[in-house]
């Protein structure tokens, strides 16, 4: 009959194909080099030089650029208003600085609002598939009117959460990086999920944006480099 083999080996991401079965039969499996771009290429148009950096393996990229929110795979959750993407998020008493569009928690727009609970949270991430992962994010949030923000990490689905960074209070736009190195790798996490936790503590605070969050590690470069030229591999 007809039977799906799921297909594991160390390092890469697993595989389903179906096979007709009626006997013994030997399935060879033939694995193809994974690519990654180097960054920021630049060929010295006089002497040919090519220079770049390391490449990245990006589990998530994402910039809040599209007007639909939350984007697709990510999650809120809110027991108030709750995060909503904008290129405004400001109101009376909480100024976000000019930006691009980005995800914004803003308590301070109503007075009445519960921001005690107000969730963000990615698309559930296979952390296991590579060691070394880092996550960085843009940041504006300020604690002036006892608004906190937190990362969170949840390893059931969003049912429970950990704490894993404490953002600190900036008076302007500025980037983060939480080491993921812990939960990354073999015998890593291979089903979490991370959330922006905005909240209020029940007072009248004020608010938080986010931007531009990734999570990548390096690739090794001492496996090397092909160089294409039209697409075929020439050196």
């Amino acid at each position: 009959g007809e039977y799906t083999v799921q297909v594991t080996i160390a390092g890469y991401l697993p595989f389903v194909v179906n096979y007709n079965i009626n006997g013994p039969r030997t399935i060879d499996v033939i694995l193809e080099d994974e690519k990654f771009m180097p960054r920021n290429l630049y060929v010295d148009g006089a002497t040919l030089v090519a220079t770049w950096e390391a490449p990245l393996f990006t589990l998530l990229d994402q910039n809040f650029e599209s007007t639909t929110f939350p984007p697709t795979g990510w999650t809120a959750t809110t027991s108030g208003a709750g995060w909503f993407g904008t290129t405004n998020g400001s109101s009376s008493y909480w100024t976000v600085p000019a930006h691009t569009r980005y995800a914004c928690a803003n308590d301070d727009a109503n007075s009445s609002n519960n921001g005690c609970c107000d969730y963000l949270m990615t698309p559930a991430l296979d952390l296991s598939v590579a060691p070394g992962f880092v996550m960085t994010f843009a940041s504006y949030y300020t604690g002036v009117y006892g608004e906190t923000a937190t990362v969170e990490l949840s390893t059931d689905g969003g049912a429970t959460w950990s704490t894993i960074f404490n953002v600190p209070a900036v008076a302007s736009w500025s980037t983060h990086t939480v080491d993921l190195s812990a939960y990354a790798g073999p015998g890593g996490l291979t089903s979490a999920m991370i959330a922006f936790h905005a909240n209020d503590n029940g007072s009248w605070a004020d608010g938080w944006a986010v931007d531009d969050v990734m999570i990548y590690t390096g690739v090794d470069p001492t496996y090397g480099y092909g160089v294409f030229l039209d697409g075929a591999l020439v050196g």
